[in-house]
């Protein structure tokens, strides 16, 4: 299974000249079933945020609807997973919000998890998958 960070999510919303085709091809083997995938509630609201700023609440509401709809196993936040990264992010010198993201793509199982941000360099309880 693939944890799939928020930045990933908002490159395909943008449609990043970068960094598009791979992540349609990520979501494309995930919506045909071919791959599992999982993210956080955290990561919506990170995606909803970077989306209202840039292009208004209405298109903020259809990405994050869009997330929704897919056959992700979504991880909500919740005590266990902040001790947890609260854990990850000392012993890592995370963010205490990346280090969320990190616990929940281990709550889910994930054993990957796909990401553009180089924080997660630092990170061997999961194998990062860089765009």
């Amino acid at each position: 299974m693939i944890y799939v960070d928020s930045n990933v999510f908002v490159y395909y919303a943008f449609r990043h000249p970068q960094y598009f085709d791979r992540c349609r091809r990520v979501f494309e083997k995930i919506l045909s079933g071919e791959m599992e995938g999982a993210a956080s509630v955290q990561a919506l609201s990170e995606v909803y945020n970077v989306v209202r700023r840039e292009k208004g609440a209405e298109k903020a509401f259809e990405a994050t609807a869009a997330i929704m709809s897919m056959p992700l196993e979504f991880v909500e936040s919740d005590m266990g997973i902040f001790v947890q990264a609260r854990d990850i992010a000392g012993r890592r010198g995370l963010s205490i919000w990346d280090a969320m993201h990190v616990a929940s793509a281990l709550r889910a199982g994930a054993d990957k998890m796909l990401t553009n941000d180089r924080d997660f360099e630092k990170i061997p309880e999961i194998e990062v998958e860089f765009l």
